[in-house]
């Protein structure tokens, strides 16, 4: 990975020149010794000495590859970070092949960008040279400006060179950038990271990591839901079955009163099933998408819920992302906001969807308070989604997630 900072014209067009000047210097030789190695120790490989060879061939290439990312951070203020070496022996690791084919072509890649920078010098000194010609006449016998005098052949030929090298010393900065980019972006992919690849990782890495978090945080309360819940109920209602069968010889009324009672108990366990049914896969959700889930929540909603969602028929796990924020933004309505009311809506902006749910409550609510919108967070992650929260004391919160579809 990478990183660069950017000074005045002049001072990094400096910089940059004297890493193009420098680098040919060092290139050139370091590509001999290498290549020659590499082909001595190829040729030799049938032997123990060969192995040797290559062995140097690589320890120099990573020496010089060494020497190039302190070039560029010196000069450039280019921070390449090298790979992780992974294999044990210098010829084991990928890196180190790297390398040597880096050190091999850095000499070509020298020599062009080195010519190119040097030939437009040629082009500048043009500039000095003229100064010199009307400072200095008493070095240049066949000057155009002496004591007055004007030859005007001469003198036409002179400030056209004089234009040249003013034009070529305005324009360097465009030559010696170019040219020293070419040189340090080839040491910089051969010799580090992928800057934006590394990255890319990283998030990827981190948001499988958070998504499973949050699908284990998901199982665990689901878990003590269920424990709490219907598992309570239901182990009440095998109590009260047995206690219905034992006195229905002997006392069929107070038989027919438990009996009516763990139907009721029966139905509200069923509900709490359902209910933990729609935080796992709302069948809705599958069978109609978005839209008629967010209706349903809605209708389950102890606050009036108005709905308002533009959008097309999704990825699941688009949908399921979404529809979990729905779901635990107003749960959080109904449980804590105090709200008269509350506003769902979701739209397609660009490649991603944006959802919002808004209550007009007395706000303070806050991700880092409790596990409900903490999780939202961990889940989207997950599908590289991202939680927007707007609560200040007083209210109204505002709940919004964005979730690209190519998630």
């Amino acid at each position: 990975m990478s990183r660069t900072s950017s000074p005045g014209v002049a001072v990094r067009t400096a910089r940059q020149l004297a890493y193009v000047l420098v680098s040919l210097v060092i290139a050139v030789p370091t590509a001999v010794v290498v290549l020659g190695l590499a082909t001595v120790g190829i040729l030799l490989s049938p032997l123990v000495g060969g192995f040797a060879i290559m062995q140097g061939a690589g320890t120099v290439a990573t020496v010089a590859a060494a020497g190039e990312r302190r070039l560029q951070a010196r000069l450039l203020g280019r921070t390449i970070e090298p790979p992780a070496r992974v294999g044990p022996r210098v010829l084991s690791d990928r890196q180190t092949w790297l390398e040597l084919v880096w050190a091999i072509l850095r000499g070509l890649v020298a020599v062009v960008t080195a010519g190119v920078v040097i030939a437009w010098l040629g082009l500048v000194l043009a500039l000095p040279i003229t100064a010199a010609e009307i400072v200095l006449p008493s070095l240049y016998p066949g000057h155009w400006f002496k004591f007055g005098t004007w030859d005007p052949s001469a003198g036409t030929m002179h400030i056209v060179q004089a234009l040249v090298g003013l034009v070529a010393l305005v324009l360097l900065p465009w030559v010696v950038g170019p040219m020293s980019r070419v040189q340090s972006d080839f040491g910089a992919a051969l010799l580090g990271e992928d800057g934006e690849l590394a990255r890319r990782v990283d998030e990827l890495s981190a948001s499988r990591a958070a998504g499973r978090q949050a699908e284990a945080d998901q199982l665990r309360r689901l878990e003590r839901d269920l424990h709490d819940g219907p598992q309570q109920r239901l182990v009440r209602l095998q109590l009260d079955l047995t206690r219905a069968q034992r006195q229905l010889t002997t006392n069929p009324e107070r038989a027919a009163e438990i009996l009516d009672d763990a139907r009721t108990q029966a139905d509200q366990t069923l509900q709490e099933l359902r209910q933990l049914g729609r935080r796992v896969a709302p069948p809705l959700l599958a069978e109609r998408g978005l839209g008629a889930a967010a209706t349903e929540l809605a209708g389950h909603s102890t606050i009036p819920a108005s709905v308002a969602v533009d959008v097309p028929r999704l990825p699941e796990h688009v949908e399921t992302a979404v529809y979990y924020v729905m779901a635990e933004a107003m749960a959080n309505a109904n449980k804590h906001s105090g709200a008269q009311r509350i506003d769902v809506a979701a739209r397609m902006v660009d490649d991603a969807v944006v959802v919002r749910v808004r209550d007009d409550g007395h706000g303070g609510a806050d991700a880092a308070k409790g596990h409900g919108l903490r999780g939202l967070q961990e889940r989207l992650a997950g599908v590289d989604g991202r939680l927007i929260i707007d609560s200040p004391r007083g209210g109204p919160t505002q709940v919004e997630a964005v979730v690209p579809c190519a998630s």
